[in-house]
């Protein structure tokens, strides 16, 4: 049991000694998880016109096409 307390302090230390490495690491590791829980929302667009129809837009292709709503 004292090892691995050991070996854990020396992992401590290690990561305080890097902190500006692990600092960088967690943010793009928080920035990457965020575009892949939102990717659907950050990629389409939802616009509606006049009449009530929907359109999608690409916004990584700029294709739009018109969605059949149904009620």
């Amino acid at each position: 049991m004292l090892i691995f307390f050991i070996l854990l302090g020396q992992v401590f230390l290690y990561l305080y000694k890097k902190r500006k490495v692990l600092t960088t690491l967690s943010f793009v590791f928080f920035l990457s998880n965020l575009i892949y829980a939102n990717y659907e929302e950050i990629r389409y667009k939802t616009k509606y016109d006049k009449n009530g129809s929907k359109y999608t837009k690409d916004l990584l292709t700029g294709k739009q096409w018109k969605t059949i709503s149904t009620y």
